[in-house]
Order: C-alpha cells, then sequence, then structure tokens
C-alpha cells in the first residue's frame, strides 16, 4: 500500500509538469498569433493607402515618391554636449538631432557648411539654462530657434523639421 502511495504521488507530479508545459505553449502560441496580427494589420496594403498618397499629391502637388515616404531627406549632426548657461557651469546639455530637409540638393549643402551650422547650433544651446529647456514647451520652442537660425545661414524654407534624437540635461 505504501508503495501505491509514491505511485500516486509521482504521477499527480508528472501531470501537474505536463499542465504547465501544455499552458506555456498554449501562451505562445497566443502570443505569436497575436503578433502576427498586429503585423498584418500594419503592414498590408491596400487601396486606403494608394487613395491617401494620390490625394495628398493632388493637394500639395508633390512627386509620389516623396508622399510616399512622408518625409523630405534627413541630415544628421554628430552629437553636441555644451555647459548650459548656469552659474557656476554646473549643467551640461547632451543632444544628438536630425534634421528634415525641403530637398535631395540641399544635403550637400548642409555637409559644406557643416561648422558654420554647428557653431550656430552650439551658440543656442549654450544660451539656454535648464528651465528653458527641461519642459516640452521649452524643447519644442529650442526646435523653432534652431530652424529659424538654420534657414538664415542656409537658406529659408531649407529646413521642414527639427528631431531629438538624443536629449540629456545633467
Amino acid at each position: 500500500m505504501a508503495d501505491l502511495e509514491i505511485e500516486e504521488i509521482d504521477d499527480s507530479g508528472e501531470k501537474s509538469k505536463k499542465g504547465i508545459w501544455i499552458a506555456a505553449i498554449a501562451v505562445i502560441l497566443l502570443l505569436f498569433i497575436g503578433f502576427a496580427l498586429y503585423m498584418y494589420l500594419m503592414f498590408k496594403g491596400g487601396n486606403g493607402d494608394k487613395e491617401a498618397v494620390e490625394y495628398k499629391q493632388q493637394v500639395s502637388g508633390k512627386a509620389a515618391s516623396n508622399m510616399v515616404e512622408g518625409f523630405g531627406p534627413i541630415y544628421g549632426f554628430e552629437m553636441f554636449i555644451v555647459n548650459l548657461n548656469e552659474p557656476g557651469g554646473s549643467r551640461y546639455l547632451r543632444l544628438t538631432m536630425q534634421i528634415e530637409l525641403g530637398n535631395k540638393v540641399l544635403l550637400e549643402t548642409f555637409e559644406g557648411r557643416k561648422a558654420q551650422l554647428r557653431d550656430a547650433i552650439i551658440n543656442i544651446l549654450s544660451s539656454k539654462t535648464f528651465e528653458d529647456v527641461r519642459t516640452t514647451q521649452g524643447k519644442l520652442a529650442l526646435k523653432q530657434e534652431i530652424k529659424r537660425r538654420v534657414n538664415m545661414i542656409v537658406g529659408t524654407g531649407a529646413v521642414e523639421n527639427v528631431f531629438f534624437v538624443d536629449f540629456v540635461v545633467q
């Protein structure tokens, strides 16, 4: 009789291990199906996308290739590290940004004026205090100021947008 009790305990232990494995496989399978469904819905091609591109093309008159991308060419700057305009110089800003340009021809212009553009941006960044850049509104104002200054250097309409890729204040 003692042998039977031991066998029953072993048998129930195996069943619970099998149940855990089945549950784990079921959860993984459900996650995979959910992910596949999400990917399908996000990236499916349909007439709605084509109609949107055609509509945008009619409204703005831009080429279809620019409308599909949705953005102009992007020019990336190397990381900026500047001291903020704080008493004692105890805070600094580390910033990596990219600028969306109006057209591809401007890429060469930006590369040729890289030093001038970096200097102007460093002057803007180092004139800011922590209070100027800590809020979302402050960051948006900083983007607008950079956009205005770069457009003054390169030409009006050159910069479409400014994107902060990395923004750390310490």
